[in-house]
């Protein structure tokens, strides 16, 4: 559990939106706005021009996961954007750059209590404890579309739950049109560093002839060689990233974020396919039966928002997705081995309710839902005076990380050993629909396992020995029950 100021009853506080995009177009303004009330709010006035010369004002936030969800750690995520005051003294974005840091649970047993009233600001209503880095992607949103969302930061706190059960083998994540690539790059630097100190490539860097092999392989990749590669987990053998081809700009976001990961390149794949379109040309028809029971684990964020996506959605899925053996001593899944499906969405989408339909009944998976509450706090600006920032040239002595400690406390980025006041708290919750092949699926009898395949029966079940399958397509209302309107609804069996 992290350690607070306050109760974790007083952070129970519902947001309007459950999905609070931050385009870098969008809220450009908003922000720059609020953050100038809030540096004045804490001075009384505007500070002198000259007195801000020189320092940049970083807009900061840090998630949570509460203990109500189904899953629970103390791993916080801070969103950090960085901005500069002009000749104008106008607050400007530094760059379109967003950080996003996973930091470690803030210790427990040391004692440390938060700060006295007396040094908290007079416009915040608190502290919350953070814990150190642990690991940093940086997100560029050149793209005016290019967003990103609260969603794919509760997808990566799931994942750094789920490190050792789902971070293995093949690993696809469906990005939407605006997508940016943050769930796959952070979650996987995440559980990299978690699961061991020597990882992925340690082996291969000590092997000159295999580094050497890797890299011939991937001379014509676009993604540049990193001289030591960001450590992944030690099982994860590729990351594939799907953009979507309506939006040309995506595949460019995403291809930044994955540079700015440092991730070897031989573990990572772009391509523009989206799941969500019927196979319309030879070439989409090529990709995806090259993707054919291919995959360990595929990821989606808030994909599915109306009816008409569940249909070539729900396909993809039961064909991409490699089948789940099980152990018969055991009567579990072989982890290893198996395939799992993440779909996680605001909890309010009533389409879910369809889209698992569809999954369990057309294609016989084994369908479940986790619960999952992220608490987030809109942190004080931390005010950086760039003219203290250490000498990178400069040799340190044996006192370098209590130096770099009090750097922190004083320049305020960690707060008052690590304590940090927030002007506001708000909470959001999500559901994580998990699917898994039947047992008796082996990979190549779809045309024959699926019910969605069979067709639909007279009798009011999936499951019909018509291969034709022409009263199967029936099942959802395209032109509406008995020939009414379509509501984009099942009908009831």
């Amino acid at each position: 559990m992290m350690v607070m100021a306050l109760s974790v009853s007083s952070f129970v506080v519902k947001t309007e939106s459950h999905r609070r995009t931050r385009s870098a177009a969008a809220l450009l303004s908003r922000k720059t706005k609020n953050a100038m009330l809030v540096l004045q709010s804490s001075n009384g006035s505007n500070e002198k021009e000259s007195s801000m010369k020189g320092k940049t004002v970083y807009r900061r936030y840090v998630y949570y996961v509460s203990p109500e969800s189904d899953m629970s750690h103390s791993y916080s995520i801070e969103e950090r954007t960085a901005y500069k005051f002009n000749d104008n003294n106008e607050l400007v974005p530094l760059n379109n750059k967003r950080s996003f840091i996973v930091r470690n649970p803030p210790p427990m047993d040391d004692g440390v209590l938060p700060p006295p009233e007396d040094q908290k600001r007079k416009d915040a209503k608190g502290f919350v404890r953070l814990g150190d880095k642990l690991c940093q992607v940086d997100v560029t949103l050149d793209d005016e579309q290019a967003i990103t969302t609260n969603a794919e930061i509760a997808m990566v706190m799931y994942l750094i739950s789920n490190k050792d059960k789902a971070l293995h083998g093949d690993i696809a994540q469906i990005e939407t049109e605006v997508g940016t690539g943050l769930i796959s790059a952070l979650s996987a630097l995440a559980a990299g560093h978690l699961l061991s100190d020597n990882n992925t490539d340690n082996d291969n860097a000590a092997d000159p002839s295999k580094q050497q092999q890797k890299q011939e392989q991937s001379d014509d990749d676009i993604l540049p060689h990193p001289e030591t590669p960001a450590p992944i987990p030690e099982k994860l053998s590729k990351i594939s990233l799907f953009t979507n081809p309506s939006n040309p700009n995506s595949f460019k976001t995403v291809l930044q974020t994955l540079k700015n990961s440092s991730i070897d390149p031989s573990k990572l794949s772009i391509q523009n396919l989206n799941p969500l379109k019927p196979s319309s040309s030879k070439e989409t028809t090529s990709s995806s039966s090259s993707l054919s029971n291919s995959q360990n684990l595929i990821l989606a964020t808030d994909l599915i928002t109306q009816f008409p996506d569940i249909a070539p959605l729900s396909k993809f899925i039961a064909y991409t997705l490699k089948p789940t053996p099980y152990d018969r001593s055991t009567n579990d899944i072989v982890v290893d081995d198996g395939g799992y499906f993440y779909h996680l969405s605001p909890i309010h989408r009533d389409v879910l309710v369809d889209f698992k339909k569809k999954l369990s009944m057309g294609y016989r998976m084994n369908v479940s839902n986790d619960y999952i509450k992220i608490m987030q706090f809109d942190l004080v600006p931390w005010i950086h005076d760039d003219a203290t920032a250490p000498d990178e040239n400069e040799e340190g002595g044996d006192d370098d990380d209590d130096n770099t400690k009090k750097e922190e406390e004083t320049n305020g980025e960690m707060g008052i050993q690590g304590y940090v006041q927030f002007h506001s708290q708000s909470s959001e919750e999500y559901t994580v629909l998990k699917a898994v092949h039947d047992e008796n699926y082996t990979g190549e009898n779809g045309e024959y396992f699926f019910p969605v395949e069979l067709g639909y029966d007279e009798n009011g079940g999936y499951g019909s020995t018509d291969v034709g399958g022409t009263v199967g397509k029936e099942v959802e209302k395209d032109v509406g029950y008995k020939g009414g309107p379509g509501d984009g609804r099942w009908l009831d069996f």
